[in-house]
């Protein structure tokens, strides 16, 4: 019937709702947030969704409320309406929370007691050091925080050694010590290796050392026994030419009859 009056049905020209419009032109969805992660991390990927999406401010301070959500929530609506006002002056306000005292002083323990994994690297390591840093003390600057950063980092070095050979380079940047410690460990790697190579060469030459050492032994045992038995044929020798000598005399001495 729509088709015999000139009208569009439905199929033909459909309608798009609201929530479909809004899908349309919705890019991106920022993560939930309760609290219990980090806070400075959470909010730069929300506003970076808020510049892929276009959202205003009142947008942003809308989104703010739907995504924190458990203790983080809670937060929010116990700010005054002074501090909610626009989305910067929320962020503000949010951060004081979410840093108080007591969160900065545990952020500032786990800076001071971290240590390298054995599974980890020296960068990597150094990269744990700067977060715990940046939640630790969130009123330093950059340089402020490298200088304190490399200076925990040189004092997590559990190995004497390194420690004093990466000390002797005076890095004075975290990225410096970095390195330093990047070349001190291959060097360290190499000698061992060296020393290992060195060592098994000395095992595989033992056996022979000791087959050495055994045979001129018995050589020399060997020696003492031939000169032993050569005295021993000289003195025989000698006896017998002392026997047949006297033999001889004795028949040459004439017979005398008695008176």
């Amino acid at each position: 019937m729509a088709q015999r009056i000139g009208l569009a049905s439905a199929d033909d020209n459909p309608v798009q709702s609201p929530a479909s419009s809004f899908s349309a032109r919705f890019g991106a969805s920022p993560e939930p947030f309760d609290g219990s992660g980090d806070w400075q991390e959470w909010v730069a990927a929300f506003e970076v969704c808020s510049e892929i999406n276009g959202w205003s401010d009142r947008e942003k301070l809308q989104w703010l409320r739907l995504r924190l959500i458990g203790h983080a929530g809670r937060v929010l609506w116990r700010l005054p309406e002074s501090a909610t006002r626009s989305f910067s002056e929320a962020k503000t306000a949010l951060g004081e929370a979410f840093q108080s005292p007591g969160q900065q002083l545990i952020h500032e323990m786990a800076f001071r007691s971290r240590r390298k994994l054995a599974t980890e690297s020296w960068a990597t390591h150094a990269e744990a050091l700067l977060c715990l840093a940046e939640k630790a003390y969130p009123r330093l600057d950059g340089n402020a925080l490298d200088v304190m950063v490399n200076a925990q980092l040189l004092q997590s070095i559990e190995d004497d050694r390194l420690q004093l050979m990466v000390r002797r380079a005076m890095p004075t940047t975290v990225a410096e010590s970095v390195r330093e410690l990047m070349i001190q460990q291959a060097l360290q790697c190499t000698f061992r290796r060296a020393s290992t190579i060195a060592s098994a060469d000395g095992q595989c030459d033992a056996p022979e050392s000791s087959t050495t050492a055994d045979l001129e032994s018995r050589l020399h045992n060997l020696e003492q026994s031939t000169r032993q038995l050569e005295r021993l044929m000289i003195h025989q020798q000698n006896e017998l030419v002392l026997a047949v000598g006297s033999r001889s005399r004795q028949r040459r001495l004439p017979s005398r009859a008695p008176p």
